[in-house]
């Protein structure tokens, strides 16, 4: 008797399977759905909650229009929940709101938080200024480029040979969208028709959903994957895919093998077929899909076998996927202090300000660490007040006499130089634009002392009474003859370091900054030259690359 049953089970499978999508629709259905070309990938998207639908119908039926073109709103959304869009390494000073990048913006709108986002992680250019333009429909080649920063954001790499697709219509592009076309067409995720791309096309919700379903596909876990280890952070989302086939009775069983305070299983089981066409073809396979959500931090194992369940065998195939939660982002140095980024956008009338500060993290005096990361997020903004204040004067002018107003802008970007338990040394670059033909960038380099708070001078580097200038005098002049002659002569050219000369450290180095036309014009940039360690000998205080 058990054994008809079985038999009865598999027969259903395999025969009854197949008239599953002729079921009549019932209110919460799609009524726009069945029989489309692209009817797999968006149901899959949408038991993948990444997909979402337009509206419902008076009778409750589902709308999810898949021939309608896709807005760059709709884009910013789908793509924030297939690649998880967070604030990476940053740690913003106030809270990023749309308005803080865009004009045209409702920070209370449904898509503002895919929008924050998207910025954050540089997926679109703002259009026309600093509009996002909600309702603007995107061609083909912006949603490549969406996705191709999607994948340099989360620093995702995905093996491919890479080979220049060949079109007639892709000769015009620029070299970012070049880039984008090639990485799309070379990973499968967008192909052209026949001979060509149709970079300008627009894109309709169906055609979004094949790409973003070869985009799953390419960074979710799977068969590479087993017996390996996984990093997430709280609060993130990964998706789990292994090849199945349920026609032969095989299914994937978890029985409970992962800890659920740490992970929640949002999503159970999602299958798409590996046909095609719409067509469920007996005997053909394809692949589940589970979507999980970190809680809190800590390493689970998820353990699955792929068995038939009223068989008392081993299974065919089994799988384990260690995964390590983490509840934030630092990047720890060796030795327990870190460089964090904070973060500070912000759009006002005629001016943008894009802050990224140094914040410093595990310093054992804590007092310490609040004196000097505030020092670093005083000294921003301090640069931002004075360039506001120019602005609004600079405004009033230009409405009292009639003359165009263009935007101010501030930027700042560091870069570490030395870091130990007894020194801090790196670099902010301030590049303020406030009309002419091109904007100034300042190189304002920190040396500090961990321990006393206090800023180093090139002197106090060196020992008592020794003549380090001409040292670095030298070596400076030995490198402006061997190099190209980009800097000035005479009396506007190199005289020698002063006191106050503006340096920071490397590992083994010491390097000298001169700004925007100290010593060069503006085509040569920030002047710097690395002077090595070695050439002091023991002259050198290396007491201060170490901890008392």
């Amino acid at each position: 008797m058990k054994r008809i049953k079985i038999l009865l089970l598999m027969l259903l499978v395999v025969f009854i399977l197949p008239t599953v999508g002729q079921a009549k629709l019932v209110p919460g259905d799609f009524i726009d759905l069945r029989g489309h070309w692209a009817q797999q990938d968006i149901q899959l998207l949408n038991q993948l909650d990444i997909m979402k639908g337009m509206g419902t119908t008076a009778q409750g039926y589902r709308v999810l229009a898949p021939d309608n073109l896709v807005t760059r709103t709709q884009m910013a959304k789908v793509l924030t929940d297939t690649f998880q869009l967070d604030y990476g390494q940053l740690r913003f000073i106030k809270q990023p709101v749309p308005s803080d990048y865009y004009c045209d913006v409702d920070n209370n709108s449904w898509y503002a938080d895919a929008v924050v986002m998207c910025a954050i992680n540089e997926v679109f250019y703002a259009r026309n200024g600093y509009n996002f333009e909600p309702a603007y429909e995107l061609t083909r080649i912006e949603a490549a480029n969406a996705i191709y920063r999607c994948f340099t954001a989360k620093n995702i790499s995905i093996p491919m040979v890479m080979m220049m697709p060949i079109y007639d219509d892709t000769q015009d592009l620029g070299q970012d969208d070049m880039n984008a076309m090639v990485f799309v067409s070379n990973t499968g995720i967008m192909k052209g028709d026949g001979q060509n791309f149709r970079p300008n096309d627009p894109l309709t919700r169906a055609e979004l959903a094949k790409i973003i379903r070869c985009c799953v596909d390419l960074i979710s876990l799977n068969e590479n994957n087993n017996d390996q280890e996984y990093s997430v952070k709280t609060g993130q989302e990964f998706i789990l895919s292994l090849a199945a086939n349920p026609s032969t009775g095989y299914i994937w069983d978890f029985n409970k093998s992962y800890d659920e305070k740490l992970l929640e299983l949002e999503v159970d089981k999602a299958y798409k077929n590996d046909a095609a066409t719409n067509e469920n073809i007996i005997g053909q396979g394809g692949r589940s899909y589970w979507k999980f959500k970190a809680l809190k931090a800590g390493q689970a194992e998820i353990k699955l076998s792929y068995a038939r369940p009223w068989e008392s065998v081993q299974p065919a195939k089994t799988y384990k996927l260690k995964i390590n939660i983490a509840d934030g982002t630092d990047q720890v140095t060796p030795v327990g202090i870190s460089i964090q980024t904070q973060a500070y956008n912000h759009l006002a009338e005629y001016m943008e300000t894009n802050l990224r500060i140094p914040c410093l993290q595990g310093l054992p005096d804590e007092a310490l660490q609040t004196k000097l990361n505030d020092r670093l997020v005083g000294d921003a903004f301090v640069l931002e007040k004075s360039l506001q204040s120019d602005v609004e004067q600079y405004a009033a002018n230009a409405q009292a006499f009639d003359f165009p107003i263009h935007n101010f802008v501030l930027y700042s970007r560091f870069q570490p130089g030395y870091l130990s338990q007894r020194l801090l040394s790196l670099t902010i670059d301030y590049y303020q634009y406030t009309g002419g033909a091109h904007g100034m960038t300042e190189r304002r380099p920190y040396n500090i002392d961990l321990e006393s708070g206090q800023d180093l001078a090139l002197k106090d580097l060196f020992v008592d009474n020794y003549d380090y200038a001409s040292i670095i005098n030298q070596e400076i002049k030995n490198q402006i003859s061997n190099g190209e002659p980009i800097y000035f002569e005479g009396d506007m050219g190199f005289q020698g370091i002063s006191e106050a000369q503006a340096f920071y450290l490397q590992d083994d180095a010491l390097v000298m900054v001169f700004q925007q036309y100290e010593i060069a014009p503006y085509a040569a940039g920030i002047p710097e030259f690395t002077i090595p360690l070695s050439l002091f000998g023991d002259k050198f205080r290396t007491d201060l690359l170490t901890a008392k």
